[in-house]
């Protein structure tokens, strides 16, 4: 990193340097300790952030919150190729777990979705989604996000009263206290008696004859800067007008007549960062050394600060050197003990991509549309999309994903609206920003955990489910079947020795799937054998991390909205028992649907088909000749029609060990489809292709050959999402709390085109908010209002 001396300069305070923060280490020296060696050990173990985009945070009895998570590697900003279990936890207001469930990612992308139903009452919600590893590490990378379900008991307007007058008002000086007679930056925070911002709130700040020294003016969230010189034994206040009532609030901050504080000031190019003594500190700063370490949680750069006879010590560092986000500055003394840090958020790298519509076509309540984005290099990517009424009120999310992957997981306790300064970013949101970053003080990674880091990790890395099986055997040569689940092909497993038990890894069953293990003899026969399994994971993972969340605002609702809500259940309810009796599906329309959709010949098995091999059964068939070699212990197949050997699938799964069927009973078969032209999806070799489907819920007690394994816990396969129905597509109420579409996985092509399809339903405008990244950490988020014709 190439860092410039420039001459001193006095603009922005940047951070704490005080003598009595030693206190917070102790006595305890740290001179040994090389700070760079020790920090890159504790940050060499692999971190990941996570992310859910949900399509709204408002919801009724009877919709769906559908989510779309996005698991990143923490250092370098890109999706996760190996995380494949995902936690999804939704609890109450008491931290009682509601629903939860575990999702499958793939190249760091997931995708499920919760029903809103009697189990949740009126109230607040947070959404946690986590994996099992990230538990080792700062709470902050998990995700946590704060949804409402609203009811007929939902509050009404009597609620308001709860704010009160009181206010608490914080002054937070940048560098921990106030130094007299150099520039100051303090932060200011005001909050409102339920812990929120208070808006645009103005004040000014006197000092004890009443002077005004400066004024204020808090933004939207109460977040706001001063600067001034203090005086020493000076007392100042604050006076401010809050709901019509003049408060004077004490600034109870020490003005310390030693000390040395930081300071930056950043323009479009560089940060400045200046390390400033007042003269009263001179000859103490003189024969003192301080190191001031840069990181951004990966990299890590030491630059020495040596006063001599200087009272401010400048450096200025291009932007375009430090990593895009958060960059920690730590300023140690010459015991190694931090006695200051300041957060800087660079937006210079920050990619988004912006789109443009390029056509919208609607057609019997089913809207398409295109977009085309602005660069290429965008393989490898996902985009989710809520699609809402315009002016919809039902979309307040506290955090989008650059708010999540860039800004929580530096920072310690909450952020109020994060997603606010990521949002249409321009000048004024940056300094908004770098005013918050001022009143939160220390970062996420606590020095002294770094210092005495013994890298010891409690909680697993999980990869699917290992399954541990224990049996009892007393021959020496032992071989077993794992048969197949839906993600994972069948195993066939042999020893030489004797064996009490085996592991399996990495197997992905979905929701209610069973599995089962069979034991081969000798002569080749399947055989039952007594099994314990044991499985991990067996539970959903506790949290037991505090995580910090900021809960949305409470929403009071009129009594017209109450009676639409009410409605609205009494209509969906009807709709989903309507649906479930439609859906019902009778044994010969769903052997006719297999039939109809099969690219060979389907046979399904009658009873006495069971009793055989596959090759018996195959040898039977019309142009297959098929035989179990008892000499090699293979299973033999050849096509006379096609003229060579098929290809065989078993539950869709290609096979390429052809002695996995050798003397395999059809027990649990329940119906083969043989293709000997080799049509169709998934054909291998001249041969054809022969397709076995087993189903060992409908034969489950035909012949006990197999051992039942059962999941304590299973990957919850992605649903249909349901689209709620509405009496009226032109009300207030469908405008602000409806629900249109979710489109949860998307991909944007090679030349830069999205294709969108979407229920419009009769709405006149909608709005879709888009989200997503691409393969090298561009961020996509955007906001289209489309007209539907």
């Amino acid at each position: 990193m190439k860092i410039i001396k420039i001459t001193p300069s006095t603009k922005f305070a940047f951070l704490s340097l005080f003598f009595s923060i030693i206190t917070v280490f102790g006595q305890q020296s740290f001179k040994n300790l090389e700070i760079e060696s020790e920090f890159k050990n504790y940050t060499q173990p692999y971190e990941e952030v996570m992310y859910a985009h949900i399509n709204k945070t408002k919801f009724i009895k009877g919709e769906t919150i559908g989510f779309t998570v996005y698991a990143l590697n923490k250092k370098n900003k890109i999706l996760s190729s190996v995380t494949s279990n995902i936690y999804c936890v939704i609890t109450d207001k008491d931290n009682n777990v509601i629903k939860e469930q575990m999702v499958r990612a793939k190249d760091g992308i997931a995708n499920g979705s919760f029903t809103i139903d009697k189990k949740f009452k009126d109230g607040n919600f947070n959404l946690k989604v986590f994996t099992n590893w990230m538990m080792n590490f700062s709470p902050q990378n998990i995700f946590v996000e704060n949804f409402e379900v609203l009811s007929t008991k939902s509050n009404q307007n009597k609620g308001k009263s709860e704010r009160s007058k009181k206010i608490d008002l914080q002054f937070l000086p940048e560098s921990g206290h106030l130094l007299r007679d150099v520039l100051n930056t303090v932060g200011v925070i005001a909050k409102d008696s339920l812990g929120f911002g208070i808006s645009n709130l103005k004040g000014k700040i006197v000092d004890s004859n009443n002077k005004e020294i400066t004024n204020f003016k808090l933004n939207k969230m109460g977040i706001g800067r001063i600067s001034f010189i203090p005086k020493h034994v000076e007392r100042y206040n604050a006076i401010i007008d809050y709901k019509g009532e003049k408060q004077t609030i004490l600034l109870n901050n020490k003005v310390e007549n030693k000390g040395v504080i930081l300071k930056v000031s950043s323009n479009n190019e560089q940060a400045i960062v200046s390390v400033v003594a007042n003269e009263y500190t001179k000859a103490f700063t003189k024969n003192n050394k301080y190191t001031l370490i840069l990181h951004d949680g990966k990299n890590i750069e030491e630059i020495p600060i040596n006063f001599e006879d200087k009272l401010t010590i400048s450096l200025k560092v291009p932007l375009e050197k430090l990593s895009k986000g958060i960059n920690v500055f730590t300023l140690f003394n010459e015991d190694n003990i931090p006695v200051s840090e300041r957060l800087f958020f660079n937006f210079k790298g920050l990619n988004l991509k912006e789109s443009k519509l390029i056509s919208s076509n609607t057609k019997n309540g089913k809207t398409s549309v295109n977009f085309q984005f602005n660069n290429n290099n965008t393989n490898y990517n996902n985009v989710s999309v809520s699609v809402l009424p315009k002016g919809t009120k039902s979309y307040r999310k506290s955090n989008n994903m650059i708010s999540q992957v860039l800004l929580k997981p530096y920072i310690n306790g909450f952020v109020e609206n994060a997603n606010y300064y990521f949002s249409d970013i321009n000048q004024q949101k940056k300094h908004e920003l770098d005013n918050l970053l001022i009143t939160q003080g220390w970062s996420s990674y606590d020095w002294m955990t770094i210092f005495n880091n013994k890298n010891k990790f409690n909680y697993t890395f999980d990869e699917g489910i290992t399954i541990k099986f224990n049996v009892p055997t007393k021959k020496k040569e032992s071989n077993f079947l794992i048969h197949p689940l839906k993600e994972n092909e069948p195993k066939l497993i042999s020893f030489d020795d004797k064996i009490k038990s085996f592991t399996a890894y990495k197997y992905f069953p979905e929701d209610d799937e069973k599995l089962y293990l069979s034991k081969i003899s000798k002569s080749g026969k399947v055989e039952k054998v007594p099994v314990y399994a044991q499985l991990f994971p067996n539970v959903i993972p506790s949290l037991k991390n505090k995580v910090s969340f900021f809960k949305t605002k409470p929403t009071y609702y009129t009594f017209e909205n109450l009676v639409d809500i009410n409605n609205f259940i009494n209509l969906n309810n009807s709709e989903v028992l309507d649906e479930i009796q439609i859906k019902a599906k009778t044994e010969r329309d769903r052997i006719e649907k297999i039939r109809n959709s099969a690219f060979g010949r389907v046979q399904f098995l009658r009873d006495n088909d069971r009793n055989n091999t596959l090759a018996i059964y195959l040898n039977a068939q019309a142009g297959i000749s098929a035989r179990d070699n008892f000499q090699t212990g293979r299973f033999e197949v050849y096509n006379r029609s096609a003229g060579g050997v098929p290809a065989l699938y078993l539950n869709d799964f290609f096979t390429l060990d052809y002695s996995f069927y050798f003397n395999y009973y059809l027990d649990y078969v329940e119906y083969i489809e043989i293709n000997s032209v080799g049509i169709g999806p998934m054909t291998f070799g001249p041969g054809g292709t022969i397709k076995i489907y087993e189903n060992y819920k409908k034969f489950k007690n035909y012949r006990p050959t197999l051992s039942k394994i059962d999941f304590p816990v299973t990957f919850t396969k992605p649903k249909k999402f349901y689209i709620p129905e509405y009496a009226n597509y032109k009300n207030n109420f469908f405008k602000n709390y409806g629900v249109l579409d979710w489109l949860p996985k998307n991909k944007i092509s090679e030349s830069g085109n999205l294709n969108l399809a979407f229920n419009s339903k009769n709405a006149k405008e909608v709005v879709l908010f888009i989200e997503g990244i691409t393969e090298n950490g561009d961020f996509i988020l955007d906001e289209k209002i489309i007209k539907i014709d």
